[in-house]
């Protein structure tokens, strides 16, 4: 520890940002370069992008776009905050009038809009025009509702949409809501309310609504009566009673000659309470009620039943009939069947209900699936079985089943043939073989005139295997089988085509007519591309396939890649170039492409932002350069709320270099921020080690001076840990050895000096405990024990404390005393 006082200072620089407004069309379509409406400046800076970067229209490529208002993206204005705020106009083309106007006419006027808005304040709505209304529950824009000619009269006016879970109210008063086109069908749309000024546009909010339906059902939770909606679609909060003075619930209910008599509403269910977002069930239960016996007649026999139910195990079902069955997709009961007056006779009996992802089987032989009334839609159901005792309900089990469908596709994937069941409806584990014998698929299949010639199965699927649950699908892909020529009929004239070819020198590429092109990867034809009816223009032509580890290029400029479809999805393909000829086929070279894609990561590896791609897909030897001027890097990135600063880029990673074939990975590693610590708080940085301090080398070591003898350590003190040497304390130069001192002999030792007491060490310091195997007085560490030296760590000076005891300065000073008493012996012997 050096004396004096040390001085840590912490650099921070200023936390900026910027805002940038980019144009699109509806569709999503750049039509404008991007705008920086504010460049780089502090945080909490006002902005306002309306002011001179939001043009009315905006004209590319001759094409005219008007500004959509309602579907601005971002915050118009407001506070920089750190980083990149983005704001999007949204343009629509405007449509060119199908008649010249008249200069005399005035200009057509288009009609204003009902704009239905989710409020964030339901209780108090406010319209944001800067804020695009979307469906919360898809998250797709919700598109304004054109006035009719007679927006005075909203009677008649396009209704407005029906949002799950919302319902639309009045924009005057948002207690009272909006009525639905049809009361008993919500879904067909609200009327909307009469425009406060039909020349402005009106927002209609939209609030979180719900419904209560009751439910009437048996002490089995069959149910008796259909369901009724006590209080339809309404705002949360509207008060309900399922039974208004106690009479709108019926007391008895008749259903197929039963009668049934009120008990209670069901656990849970309240009769009386406020709507809540989507549905509230109330359900009342009811017994059946006992009919007074006529002496004279005997007891009316009610038919035993079919109890379908779902097993525990499929493979040894057996029924608990305290377990009332119910459907495992809707969570509904399953009705038993009745049997028919000849239960001995199931053919003629109701059939058993088809249940999605299960099938009957008999219930004396689960192996045996039962047969569906109609073999061509089982969703009539299945026949049931023979009772083993007419008298006694019959269980029958329903185990999960699957089923197996055969496509039949062109190399495209368009439908050639239609799908073929190759095994229906059958308990899961069943064996299946899509092609017995191999003549079950078709070899050739013709389609509007054409012939496709059998290629192969879809990759993954099998045509053998057992089913599963649910739908397994086998496809088959053909390809157009060629034709011979007839001799005496001129050729059918085709289209010219791209031919799409991998060349085998990419600097130069030429096109061998005789080498039939084919897919690197796949090692499949590369299909050529008809040309379209106007081959002069390409933009509308069928896109160039995309090609992993590839990219087309121009035949006339094999140093231009051609542009993708899709700038944000290459695999759409790319735009085909002009032919030079088109009456000829034009090769279109595909040359060995990369990318390079940018990741920022912790000391840990731990992801903390999204990669981005710095270089697109682009031909191999493409330069790149991943930090343009040194700005394109994030100093810091936030994440979680913590504050990450940059680092380093990761060893072996490259941030300039050459694209090459595949993808090329570039790492930027990022530390947690440190934040300042206060004065004589733990975690508080000490001292920096100075680097410039040469660290001993063992080969300077003076050969004179024989090592220290393990024996002579004093066990009192702990070893020397070379991580807690004084890094301001430079090493001892073998070259300042005194000459005149020779190296000291264990054997001139003087005998009559008696040896020092190991127990008895030269007096510590006050502050420094006697015992070694604790540190200085007052050393402790985070949870407050105290730290021995296998803590690896020494009490360094904390800012503005002036403490700079360390035990170990005061061992070596131990040592070096121990050595000079020896030393000292020595020189008395000689002089004697």
């Amino acid at each position: 520890m050096v004396e004096g006082t040390t001085e840590v200072t912490y650099v921070y620089k200023e936390v900026k940002g910027d805002v940038i407004v980019h144009y699109i069309d509806t569709e999503g379509n750049v039509i404008a370069d991007d705008a920086v409406d504010t460049s780089e400046t502090s945080t909490g800076t006002a902005y306002d992008t309306s002011d001179d970067h939001k043009p009315q229209t905006i004209t590319k490529d001759g094409v005219t776009y008007e500004l959509v208002p309602v579907l601005t993206k971002g915050n118009e204005q407001g506070k920089v905050v750190e980083g990149t705020t983005e704001v999007t106009y949204v343009y629509k083309k405007v449509e060119a009038p199908s008649t010249p106007e008249d200069p005399g006419m005035p200009p057509e006027e288009t009609p204003n809009k009902y704009i239905p808005y989710i409020p964030e304040d339901p209780e108090n709505p406010k319209y944001d025009e800067n804020v695009l209304p979307v469906d919360p529950n898809t998250g797709e824009p919700l598109e304004p509702i054109d006035y009719d000619d007679t927006p005075e009269d909203p009677s008649d006016n396009p209704p407005l949409p029906d949002i799950d879970g919302h319902i639309p109210v009045d924009p005057e008063d948002p207690t009272t809501p909006l009525k639905p086109k049809d009361p008993n069908d919500p879904t067909k749309g609200y009327e909307p309310p009469k425009p406060v000024d039909p020349k402005e546009d009106t927002p209609v909010p939209y609030v979180p609504a719900g419904m209560v339906t009751v439910h009437y059902v048996d002490k089995d939770g069959n149910v008796i009566k259909d369901p009724t909606v006590d209080t339809p679609k309404s705002p949360v909060g509207t008060e309900y009673n399922t039974n208004e003075n106690g009479e709108e619930i019926p007391k008895e209910i008749t259903k197929n000659g039963k009668v049934y008599e009120y008990v209670k509403v069901k656990d849970g269910d309240k009769e009386k309470g406020k709507v809540v977002k989507g549905n509230t069930d109330v359900t009342y239960i009811y017994k059946l009620k006992k009919q007074p016996e006529d002496p004279g007649m005997p007891p009316e026999e009610t038919p035993n039943k079919y109890i379908p139910y779902i097993p525990e195990d499929p493979e040894n079902p057996k029924y608990d009939e305290n377990v009332p069955p119910v459907d495992p997709n809707t969570g509904e009961p399953l009705e038993p069947i009745d049997y028919d007056d000849t239960p001995e006779d199931p053919s003629d009996n109701p059939p058993l209900p088809d249940i999605d992802g299960h099938i009957p089987v008999d219930p004396e032989d689960p192996t045996k699936p039962l047969k569906p009334k109609d073999p061509n839609d089982p969703t009539k159901g299945y026949e049931p079985p023979k009772p083993v005792d007419p008298k006694e309900d019959t269980p029958v089990p329903y185990v999960p089943a699957g089923m197996v469908t055969v496509h039949y596709v062109d190399e495209d994937g368009n439908v050639i043939k239609d799908p073929t069941v190759d095994t229906p409806k059958s308990p899961v584990g069943t064996e299946y073989n899509t092609n017995e014998n191999g003549e079950e698929i078709p070899k050739e299949i013709t389609k509007d005139g054409k012939v496709y010639e059998y290629v192969k199965v879809k990759d993954g699927d099998k045509e053998t295997g057992k089913v599963v649950k649910g739908n397994t699908d086998v496809t088959y892909i053909y390809k157009l089988k060629k034709q011979p020529e007839d001799p005496g009929m001129p050729p059918e004239e085709t289209p010219n085509k791209y031919i799409p070819y991998i060349p085998e020198d990419p600097e130069n590429p030429k096109y061998d007519e005789n080498v039939p092109p084919v897919d690197p990867n796949t090692g499949e034809p590369l299909e050529p591309i008809d040309y379209d009816d106007t081959p002069e223009d390409p933009s509308d032509n069928p896109p160039l396939p995309d090609i992993d580890g590839h990219i087309p290029v121009d035949p006339e400029d094999p140093t231009k890649p051609l542009k993708p479809k899709d700038p944000n999805d290459p695999t759409k393909g790319y735009e085909p170039p002009k032919p030079v000829d088109p009456k000829e086929d034009t090769p279109v070279p595909y040359v060995p492409a990369g990318m390079v894609t940018v990741h920022y990561v912790d000391e840990d590896g731990n992801v903390i932002k999204d990669p981005t791609v710095d270089t697109p897909k682009s031909p191999v030897g493409t330069e790149y350069n991943t930090n343009e001027n040194g700005e394109e890097i994030p100093k810091e990135i936030t994440k979680d709320g913590k504050v990450y600063e940059y680092v380093k880029v990761k060893d072996g990673d490259k941030e300039t270099g050459k694209v090459v074939k595949g993808n090329t990975d570039v790492t930027y590693i990022y530390k947690l921020k440190e934040q300042p610590g206060q004065p004589g708080v733990p975690g508080t940085p000490g001292t920096p080690e100075d680097p410039s301090t040469p660290p001993v080398d063992p080969k300077d070591e003076d050969p004179n001076v024989p090592p220290m003898d393990p024996k002579d350590e004093d066990p009192n003190v702990p070893p020397m840990d070379p991580k807690d040497e004084d890094p301001n304390v430079p090493p001892m130069d073998p070259k300042d050895k005194d000459p005149n001192v020779p190296p000291m002999d264990p054997k001139d030792e003087d005998s009559n000096t008696p040896p020092m007491d190991p127990g008895m060490p030269s007096q510590p310091s006050p502050d420094q405990s006697n015992n070694m195997e604790k540190p200085s007085k007052g050393l402790t560490d985070k949870d407050g024990k105290d730290m021995k030296p296998s803590d690896k760590m020494t009490e360094k000076e904390l800012p503005e404390t002036g403490n700079t005891n360390n035990p170990f300065v005061t061992t070596f000073g131990f040592l070096t005393l121990l050595a000079g008493m020896k030393l000292t012996k020595r020189n008395r012997r000689e002089e004697d």
